[in-house]
């Protein structure tokens, strides 16, 4: 008997530990009065790498409620993002914020699908709504992959004017996708 109690405690205890863990990574929303900071980059870098830093992101899918209320952001993961001191500067700054930016691209890219979707019912509309993210996160991520390539990760300098410019542009195209919250309509 105290065999088991002991088991569930220790069990209480790790799933508690995992939460406060999950609990504890610091994100921030994307949005276009907030763009990052060398301070958001909260990582140690390793010790031996060939990149000048990583900026850690996500598009979170979010279901507000069970009526079609859903939250859709591009958050920059700070305890996963780090840069090596010496590669700090305004330049590589707004490289790395293009990899939020395009983050963001996508998150709108997502809204836009999930709202011009018509077969959505009540019964499916989670499932639907994966789906349509899993499609979007391949192809993110292949995009984040390509302006790395394109840009030389930043030493490419006019593909980098390039790209920045592209990312703004089609930003402005899905600026009526830029809340974070939108509702489904059911079939």
């Amino acid at each position: 008997m105290t065999n088991n109690l002991l088991q569930i405690i220790i069990l209480f205890l790790f799933h508690s530990l995992c939460l406060l863990s999950q609990n504890k990574e610091k994100t921030i929303a994307w949005s276009k009065d907030r763009p990052l900071r060398w301070e958001d980059f909260h990582r140690t870098p390793p010790s031996k790498t060939t990149n000048g830093g990583i900026t850690a992101t996500n598009v979170v899918l979010t279901f507000l409620d069970n009526q079609g209320s859903i939250k859709v952001q591009a958050v920059f993961f700070t305890k996963k993002s780090w840069v090596i001191p010496k590669y700090k500067s305004d330049y590589a700054l707004k490289h790395e914020q293009i990899h939020f930016d395009i983050a963001e691209l996508y998150a709108r890219m997502l809204k836009r699908k999930i709202v011009e979707y018509k077969e959505f019912s009540l019964g499916n509309f989670r499932k639907k709504c994966k789906n349509i993210e899993y499609q979007l996160y391949k192809k993110r991520r292949a995009e984040q992959k390509k302006y790395d390539r394109d840009t030389n990760y930043s030493r490419n300098i006019k593909k980098q004017e390039e790209w920045n410019i592209k990312i703004a542009e089609r930003l402005d195209e899905l600026e009526k996708y830029s809340n974070p919250v939108i509702q489904i309509q059911f079939r």
